[in-house]
């Protein structure tokens, strides 16, 4: 059973969207410099180490990355209400067409993602690949015990 292409895409547009809002994120705690470039690289490194497990098709990443993406969602969507309601002058960034189209296709690979990953048939995919990656670890380690107990006795 082979993994399927489109969770490659998904795993890389996670690492995408951690390494991107993780100096926002950490901008909100103000610290330092140098405090906040090591922030910023061990919550990208938490993220590569989140798309692999995402890759192996891990059921609790695979829930908590269609979480990220849904508060990304939701995040976008309450930020670019917020600016265009709540504020008296539209900041110059909003004024740019293609900056709002890119937050728009931001948002669709959001949405796309999130629902690849709560997809009922994805989850049974996952959950069955996980169940024959173990069977197959399995025979290989009762195999490898085989042919060892084999070896002794010749």
């Amino acid at each position: 059973m082979k993994r399927p292409f489109p969770i490659y895409l998904v795993a890389v547009w996670l690492v995408l969207m951690v390494a991107a809002n993780s100096k926002r994120l950490i901008s909100l705690l103000h610290c330092q410099e140098p405090l906040f470039s090591q922030l910023s690289g061990i919550i990208d490194i938490i993220g590569i180490i989140w798309a692999v497990m995402l890759i192996k098709l891990n059921v609790k990443s695979i829930y908590n990355a269609s979480a990220l993406f849904i508060l990304l969602v939701i995040g976008n969507v309450l930020t670019n209400l917020y600016f265009f309601f709540y504020r008296s002058s539209v900041p110059p960034e909003f004024q740019n067409t293609r900056f709002v189209i890119g937050l728009f296709l931001v948002m669709i690979f959001n949405i796309a993602s999130f629902w690849y990953l709560v997809r009922p048939s994805f989850r049974k995919f996952a959950k069955e690949y996980v169940a024959e990656r173990a069977k197959e670890k399995a025979a290989e380690k009762q195999a490898k015990a085989y042919r060892k107990q084999s070896q002794s006795i010749k």
